[in-house]
């Protein structure tokens, strides 16, 4: 009985004939079948083979290995036993030291950064692959020279390389230098070569293709807007949002102001009675100045949309009329919360801390955004006057 059992060489012998193993302490072994594979670059055939798979987690008590080798070596089966538990234990000291443990034609035993024992087998070795396929063969694409003679008109397969030559001798590759072969070039190698180009035009379409939806994202993101929104919210009609985005307050509901618009009534007086009767007009009506200025949209055009409420809006929402009547310089008023709401963080964005929003009540459905309030109707004629004339702004003013 020898000394010591090469296991590496036994587990290959192995898989010759069979498709799983388990060894105890060690783990568990299957192969799968793989077709043959056709290497354009090296003009090579790899016959089919078998993939050998191993999980270090199944730790099952086969006996079917040791049986196999004693039979092999005729030895008794508690022998075989211990030459396959000497064999894990020096497998596991050697992972444990260098984290690998080369298994001669069977494979490499590797030691993972996660702590698990892994399994590479030899590219190079082939289970029964005579036994259901072809060799390794080389040299499948004829070279395209000129005969060597007006009377030999087979192609000419010589290689430049005597390695090649005595590797196509070892695998049994063999052809008549006189005979004739009826072929131009070899279909396999030229479909596979196909393929390869194909794809490789695909992938770089696709780069391509990722490369400009990158850019444009970039650029749209540069000029501060929504790439998926911009891709995905393409609408027939624009949205007041939407517009107020790009120009918070051109839409005539927003810019204008519209001291006509909705249920309120605009009560057209006198000029020159805007100045005098402090408690003229009720509550909740508005008075329309006269103006004698041009306007136009110059203080909202560096407005940015913004419509998220103020964290301490209370202090800035009038929800009812003040126990003593307040009179408010009104910018704006909308029927969209939400462009009350952006130009009401404009004002306040501009320096204009006394700003306000009169709320809805039973009689008017709209948001009234005010520039400041004043307890006096003469104080706020005259200086709301002021302020909308420097901004050439319309205005009005209610008194609430």
């Amino acid at each position: 009985m020898p000394s010591e059992i090469n296991i590496p060489q036994y587990l290959y012998q192995w898989f010759q004939e069979f498709d799983e193993l388990v060894i105890p302490n060690l783990g568990r072994f299957e192969a799968d079948y793989q077709n043959a594979l056709i290497q354009p670059g090296v003009n090579k055939i790899l016959p089919p083979n078998k993939e050998i798979y191993f999980d270090a987690s199944v730790k099952g008590n086969d006996p079917k290995f040791a049986f196999y080798i004693a039979n092999k070596e005729n030895i008794s089966f508690e022998e075989a036993e211990s030459h396959i538990h000497n064999f894990v234990q020096t497998l596991k000291a050697e992972l444990g030291v260098r984290k690998e443990y080369q298994a001669g034609i069977f494979g490499k035993f590797i030691y993972t950064p996660q702590s698990h024992i892994d399994f590479h087998q030899n590219d190079e070795t082939v289970y029964a692959g005579s036994s259901f396929g072809l060799p390794e063969l080389y040299n499948l694409k004829p070279t395209q020279s000129q005969p060597k003679s007006l009377g030999d008109t087979s192609p000419d397969y010589s290689e430049t390389s005597e390695n090649r030559d005595k590797e196509i001798e070892k695998q049994d590759y063999n052809y008549e230098p006189n005979q004739k072969q009826d072929f131009e070039e070899d279909e396999i190698i030229v479909e596979e070569e196909f393929v390869e180009n194909s794809s490789r035009r695909w992938v770089s379409m696709l780069v391509i293709f990722l490369l400009a939806i990158i850019t444009g994202a970039i650029i749209l993101i540069i000029a501060d807007q929504n790439p998926m929104e911009w891709l995905f919210n393409k609408k027939l009609k624009v949205t007041d949002s939407e517009i107020a985005q790009d120009n918070p307050l051109q839409e005539e509901d927003i810019l204008d102001a519209d001291r006509t618009a909705g249920d309120e009534e605009v009560k057209k007086e006198d000029a020159s009675d805007n100045t005098n009767d402090e408690d003229k007009g009720a509550v909740g009506e508005i008075e329309n100045p006269a103006i004698d200025y041009p306007t136009d949209d110059s203080f909202v055009k560096s407005f940015r949309y913004n419509a998220t409420p103020p964290s301490n809006l209370t202090s800035y929402m009038v929800n009812s009329p003040n126990a003593q009547s307040r009179y408010y310089v009104i910018l704006g008023s909308f029927g969209n919360q939400a462009n009350a709401y952006s130009y009401l963080n404009n004002l306040l964005a501009k320096g204009h801390s006394s700003a306000k929003i009169i709320a809805p009540d039973s009689k008017h459905s709209t948001y009234r955004t005010a520039y400041r309030d004043y307890t006096t109707r003469k104080i706020a004629l005259e200086q709301g006057r002021e302020f909308a004339k420097q901004n050439k702004l319309p205005y009005f003013i209610l008194k609430y």
